[in-house]
């Protein structure tokens, strides 16, 4: 009975030595496996956060660059508009040039054409168409109906100071208002304002040619 109790206690002994040293290996192993997931964790935290700053990196320059480029084609622009800005200001000017010289003229119109119908700007052109007039004893004057009365009023037209005795008055309805046609033998004075006016006008347009000739201009 002794050697069957030694026996057995051996056997159990051998056997709990063998489950503790199992037990003790299965918790080294798994203190193992713990230590080298974090290990591997931690080696993947460093690549993936390398990685990252890499990834960061690359997106950074390429922003700048695009910055750079975007900046530079800007400045291109901007030099292309400031280079071409001179000439267009002056092919504008040109081109404006016709509508300043209608302007000019239509001012002009405008301001003669009040003071051309007044008493006093239609007795200086008479004097001055007259005077121009070399057979003054067969002088005839065409004014409008309206002129001719406004000139009758004037003080000097009984005393013969405007035009003279030997002058012949007539009242065309056609005649425009501020305007008159001296008629003698050696030929028509026209002295009407619209044709004045056209005078300056062609005028102001022989000046433009002859810029335009002159300078380049277009």
């Amino acid at each position: 009975m002794e050697g069957i109790d030694q026996g057995g206690v051996a056997e159990q002994a051998h056997r709990r030595g063998y489950e503790d040293g199992f037990a003790e290996g299965i918790v080294q192993g798994r203190a193992r496996g713990s230590e080298e997931a974090q290990e591997l964790a931690a080696r993947n935290a460093i690549e993936a956060s390398r990685e990252l700053d890499d990834r960061a990196e690359r997106l950074d320059r390429e922003l700048v660059q695009k910055a750079q480029a975007a900046y530079q084609l800007r400045v291109q622009v901007l030099d292309g508009l400031i280079a071409a800005l001179p000439p267009k200001i002056e092919s504008r000017l040109a081109a404006a040039e016709d509508d300043m010289l209608a302007l000019c003229f239509e001012v002009v119109c405008r301001v003669l054409g009040k003071s051309a119908v007044q008493p006093e700007a239609i007795r200086a052109q008479l004097t001055e168409a007259i005077g121009a007039s070399r057979a003054r004893q067969s002088v005839a004057v065409h004014l409008h109906p309206d002129d001719l009365q406004a000139l009758q009023k004037e003080p000097g037209w009984k005393s013969g100071q405007i035009g003279g005795n030997d002058v012949r008055w007539v009242a065309s309805p056609e005649m425009v208002l501020g305007g008159c046609i001296v008629e003698s033998p050696e030929g028509g004075l026209d002295v009407r304002f619209e044709t004045q006016l056209n005078a300056l006008r062609d005028l102001l347009l022989q000046t433009r040619r002859a810029a335009r000739a002159g300078g380049g201009v277009p």
